[in-house]
């Protein structure tokens, strides 16, 4: 078993005494960054749209103590990496990955979109490689999505290089999906169905269950 590296032993292991996981000085930035991560949010996708900031039960150690999150996948994995700098390698992670290799992991996806309808106009264009990388990092996140009271309640769960994957409940009452596969499924969706020869994407796929999922170009 691989061990913890020293700046995290004696934190968060089963029935030992140990100061606060994570140390104090690393929960105030974390604070500042989920912060940061309600403003950078509060723009939403289309006008007239609510917006809430997601938030993630995830570990920064196999076995570890379960720590709720906040902001996007990236934001989220950028926190742990500073609670944990071996997040990556104890969980087999690789945030390197070649995006052809983000694009053949496609074939891995939960088809829960098919035939699904897409609306692929309206919104400004995002980097499509972009896009698949946080659909591929959405397929490896634990926990199932919740979603308050709709309609048109949307969080952004994914954004890099200035293009965002959000998604939406389009419902009048909460929603929680059966894992962020589903999401992925939608990016990946309006992929394949709203490519622009300029290598861009930027569309809403809408899912029958009320609930929709949008890629599109962002600030982040």
């Amino acid at each position: 078993q691989r061990s913890l590296p020293s700046s995290l032993r004696g934190h968060g292991r089963p029935g030992e005494a140990s100061s606060s996981f994570p140390p104090d000085s690393v929960k105030a930035n974390i604070n500042l960054q989920q912060g940061a991560a309600f403003k950078a949010t509060s723009a939403a996708p289309v006008e007239g749209y609510g917006v809430f900031v997601p938030q993630w039960e995830v570990q920064a150690t196999p076995g570890g103590e379960t720590l709720l999150l906040s902001g996007t996948v990236e934001e989220v994995q950028a926190q742990l990496l500073e609670i944990n700098p071996d997040y990556e390698a104890f969980f087999g992670l690789n945030s390197t990955a070649p995006n052809k290799a983000v694009m053949e992991d496609a074939s891995q996806r939960d088809v829960v979109f098919k035939d699904a309808p897409v609306n692929c106009e309206g919104f400004e264009g995002a980097d499509r490689d972009a896009i698949a990388r946080g659909a591929r990092y959405l397929m490896d996140v634990s926990g199932k999505p919740a979603n308050g009271a709709g309609p048109n309640n949307c969080g952004r769960v994914s954004c890099s290089w200035d293009s965002a994957i959000w998604w939406c409940n389009s419902d009048t009452k909460p929603k929680t999906l059966n894992s962020f596969r589903d999401i992925s499924d939608g990016a990946y969706h309006i992929i394949g169905k709203c490519y622009k020869d300029n290598g861009s994407i930027s569309g809403q796929a809408f899912h029958k269950d009320n609930w929709n999922v949008i890629a599109k170009k962002a600030n982040c």
